[in-house]
């Protein structure tokens, strides 16, 4: 809640990290590290990137250099950049650039606005959301996604799905409040005797 901090590898004190778009007092919500040595930063004021020389945060506008805020919650590469999610909607990340596009999001042919907390690209390349509720992709274009509401197809619309969406080797999506199996097509709440109760749910960690 106090921004952001680095420690180098050896010895050393934490040391607050600034500059002139990234405010002292900047919320951050999450830390993603990609294999090129940056560090995407995302805030409860946009997203930001620290190159791997470590210079100053720099904000991540869109195409056009204009400034794209609101919290970034949620973010997952691919092999082509990396799909981004907070309450402003859903981007895509040209991390060459890097750049931001907002993308349309629609639920059965409908235009609708997504507040996204949680977003993954499961190991088949199917790209799915927690939007107040788990959605899944059924098509993409340059535009935008067309999404399937999965959670309110079966009577949990509105309710997070968990935020921290994973995927396992039988395709099942889980999060710390629920599972979904594509195959089977069931949505399943996790109780305390699934363990689910041991300890907290995660969300909007630094990991």
């Amino acid at each position: 809640a106090r921004g952001l901090f680095v420690r180098r590898p050896v010895g050393g004190r934490y040391q607050r990290v600034a500059g002139p778009e990234f405010l002292e007092g900047s919320a951050v919500r999450r830390l993603w590290p990609s294999a090129d040595g940056r560090v995407w930063v995302g805030t409860a004021d946009g997203l930001f990137v620290v190159d791997a020389s470590g210079n100053a945060p720099r904000r991540i506008g869109d195409g056009q250099g204009q400034r794209v805020g609101g919290s970034i919650e949620a973010m997952a590469f691919d092999a082509a950049g990396a799909w981004v999610g907070g309450s402003a909607g859903l981007f895509w990340l040209d991390t060459a650039g890097p750049s931001l596009r907002r993308l349309e999001t629609r639920v059965d042919g409908q235009p609708q606005a997504f507040d996204v907390n949680g977003v993954l690209v499961d190991r088949r390349g199917t790209l799915w959301l927690d939007a107040d509720g788990l959605h899944r992709a059924v098509a993409r274009t340059d535009a935008g996604v067309d999404f399937e509401a999965i959670s309110a197809r079966h009577g949990e619309g509105g309710v997070s799905f968990g935020a921290n969406l994973l995927d396992d080797p039988a395709g099942r999506i889980w999060s710390q409040r629920a599972v979904f199996d594509p195959t089977t097509d069931r949505l399943r709440q996790l109780l305390p005797a699934d363990g689910a109760s041991n300890a907290p749910g995660w969300y909007a960690l630094a990991l």
